[in-house]
């Protein structure tokens, strides 16, 4: 080989070690600024991430609350839909006159059968819903062999009826004179009260003093005007 060909090919190995060792420098620093750059970027990912996770948080959050509403919407919209159900139905029902069913008057009258030859006398509020209610109870009672007595002052004749007396009251009351009349008074209003009429009150008094126009010996029913 002559001393050219070895000058080109030290020329030649020259330049690619300068190469590769130029290419390895880059390398090197590509790799540096590679490390730099994530060092440098952390700081404003974890920025990036941190506003992120506060964002997610904050929807969390709102749908939570939405949810919240939402639900106290819908319980207060069924509650009102119930509230004005039952208005609805006390409606009714207080437009409703009271009356006695036949089973219902079957109940009653076995109450009283117990107490045979009992007195009674009638006191309605003056209209025609607690004077038929009245009628109805002094019916049943009458069958089941109470004496029916006319009202012993001024009231109103409800055709063949007994005299009825009036009342003020807005509820039904059994009330009796002499406490001796309790237990049949007592199971009078327990039957009523099993029959499903509202507000049944029981009175018993020890005496008639200054108190005109009553008989002691009988059981007062009163049938008031629906509250």
């Amino acid at each position: 080989m002559s001393g050219a060909d070895l000058t080109n090919a030290a020329w030649w190995a020259w330049l690619w070690s300068e190469i590769e060792h130029w290419a390895f420098l880059g390398v090197v620093v590509a790799l540096a600024i590679e490390f730099a750059a994530l060092r440098l970027a952390a700081p404003h990912k974890k920025i990036l991430e941190d506003a992120k996770d506060a964002e997610m948080s904050r929807l969390a959050v709102q749908a939570s609350g939405n949810a919240a509403m939402a639900a106290d919407a819908t319980n207060r919209a069924n509650r009102a839909r119930k509230e004005a159900a039952e208005a609805q139905l006390a409606l009714v029902k207080f437009r409703t006159p009271r009356r006695l069913s036949v089973e219902q008057k079957n109940v009653v009258a076995e109450a009283a059968k117990a107490f045979g030859n009992m007195k009674l006398v009638l006191m309605v509020a003056n209209d025609d819903e607690p004077l038929n209610l009245g009628i109805d109870i002094a019916d049943v009672l009458k069958s089941a062999g109470w004496e029916w007595l006319p009202y012993p002052g001024v009231g109103i004749g409800p055709g063949e009826k007994p005299l009825v007396g009036v009342s003020v009251l807005h509820h039904i009351e059994i009330h009796v004179f002499d406490p001796a009349l309790k237990e049949p008074a007592t199971a009078l209003a327990e039957a009523l009260k099993a029959v499903e009429l509202e507000d049944v009150r029981l009175v018993i008094e020890a005496a008639t003093q200054g108190q005109p126009n009553v008989n002691a010996k009988a059981v007062y029913v009163i049938v008031g005007n629906k509250k």
